[in-house]
């Protein structure tokens, strides 16, 4: 997303945000949905291409899920292991999704619930469930929700005192959630010592990949 396009979205603040404005103008009739995002990007001064662009991106805002209660994930894996087809026939009257977060097992799907919110399930043969994974942690401090006194101070610390930082990211053997388990710390080595003063960071965030799930709101 463009920091225009950002700057632009910003101006309808978080409670009369642009994603749930987007999601209202979902219709079963294709002619008014055009209708209602053609009228959104004019208000939002931002052109049609951008809300329909939004809006493809996700499987439950257009107008072929948008009266399913349910969604079958026809993600690579559920596919491969023929679970899509089995999850199907039990929803005959289902929509199709792309990757649920279930590669894991297969027979992953989404299902409205109340307020029109899309909760994942898993299909098993005792019906639908909610598998939950064990989260262990040693450490008594919250590190992402515990309170920063300030960003600025944070950031300098990362940037003044890299190379104290850096060893303890090797020490932490902290690494991405994806297939390959890359380690953070030779991302951030790498680019500190990167030539000049502009950086880019090459990001794969593809979708639908066994095993490497992706939330698509916080990617947008």
């Amino acid at each position: 997303m463009s920091k225009n396009i950002r700057a632009l979205s910003s101006h309808q603040g978080l409670g009369n945000n642009l994603f749930d404005l987007v999601s209202a103008t979902i219709q079963s009739d294709t002619e008014k949905t055009d209708a209602a995002m053609t009228l959104l990007a004019e208000e939002a001064r931002l052109s049609t291409s951008v809300i329909k662009g939004t809006a493809s991106f996700y499987d439950f805002l257009n107008e072929q899920t948008k009266n399913n209660e349910v969604l079958v994930c026809h993600g690579t894996a559920c596919l491969v292991n023929g679970s899509a087809a089995e999850t199907a026939t039990r929803h005959p009257h289902a929509g199709k999704a792309m990757c649920c977060g279930y590669c894991y097992r297969g027979a992953g799907l989404l299902k409205r619930e109340a307020e029109d919110r899309l909760d994942g399930y898993h299909q098993g043969d005792d019906g639908l469930s909610q598998p939950e994974i064990p989260v262990y942690c040693l450490s008594r401090s919250a590190i992402l929700t515990g309170p920063v006194d300030s960003l600025e101070a944070l950031y300098r610390i990362a940037f003044d005192k890299h190379d104290e930082i850096l060893p303890q990211l090797e020490r932490s053997k902290l690494r991405g959630r994806g297939g390959a388990g890359f380690g953070f710390a030779f991302k951030c080595r790498a680019t500190a010592e990167a030539q000049g003063s502009e950086k880019y960071v090459v990001c794969n965030a593809d979708e639908g990949d066994p095993g490497a799930f992706s939330d698509r709101y916080l990617l947008e």
